[in-house]
C-alpha cells in the first residue's frame, strides 16, 4: 500500500515535547532555526496555567529520588511506597538492575506542563561517569483520598 498519497505534510503534527526542544538552551546560546522547521499553527487552546514554582521542584525531586534509586544510591523497595504507576514501577525495577545505568546522575530536569494542569511530560539529561544520556517521562495528576496527587506514569532513559 502506498501512503504516500494518504498522509499530506501539513496534517503532520509534531510531538509533544518538540515544542519544548526548540525552545531549550545549550550553553547559553539559543538553537538555530533551520529551513526545514515546519511552520506553527496558530492554536486555540489557552497557554498551559503556570504551575507553582513547588509543585514543578518536588517533581524534580522525586525524579532525582527515582535516579537515585536506579543508580544504586537508594534501595529500589522505596520504590514501591512511591506514587508511581504500576507498569512504570516495573520498568523502573528492571533498569535498576542493568549494569550500564549504576551510578546515573541527575543532570538537568524540564517540565513541560499540559494546558489542562492535569499532565507534565518532562525531558532532562542524566549522566553515567563521563557519558550524557537523555531521558523523558510524564507525571499525571489523579486524585487519592480527596487530593490531587503526581504520578510517574511513564518514564524512559534514551
Amino acid at each position: 500500500m502506498n501512503f504516500a498519497n494518504t498522509v499530506t505534510h501539513e496534517s503532520l503534527i509534531p510531538a509533544s515535547g518538540f515544542r519544548l526542544l526548540h525552545t531549550l538552551e545549550v550553553h547559553n546560546h539559543p538553537v538555530p532555526k533551520t529551513a526545514h522547521t515546519a511552520p506553527r499553527r496558530a492554536s486555540s487552546r489557552k497557554p498551559a496555567p503556570p504551575l507553582p514554582p513547588e509543585a514543578l521542584r518536588d517533581l524534580g525531586l522525586f525524579t532525582q529520588r527515582v535516579f537515585d534509586m536506579v543508580g544504586g544510591r537508594r534501595r529500589i523497595d522505596g520504590l514501591r511506597k512511591m506514587n508511581v504507576d504500576a507498569k512504570t514501577t516495573s520498568a523502573l525495577l528492571t533498569l535498576s538492575k542493568a549494569s550500564h545505568l549504576k551510578g546515573v546522575t541527575l543532570q538537568s530536569f524540564h517540565p513541560s506542563p499540559a494546558a489542562s494542569g492535569a499532565k507534565v511530560e518532562f525531558i532532562g539529561s542524566c549522566s553515567i561517569g563521563s557519558r550524557v544520556r537523555a531521558f523523558t517521562g510524564t507525571f499525571t495528576r489523579r486524585k487519592e483520598n480527596g487530593s490531587p496527587t503526581w504520578y510517574l506514569t511513564a518514564f524512559r532513559v534514551i
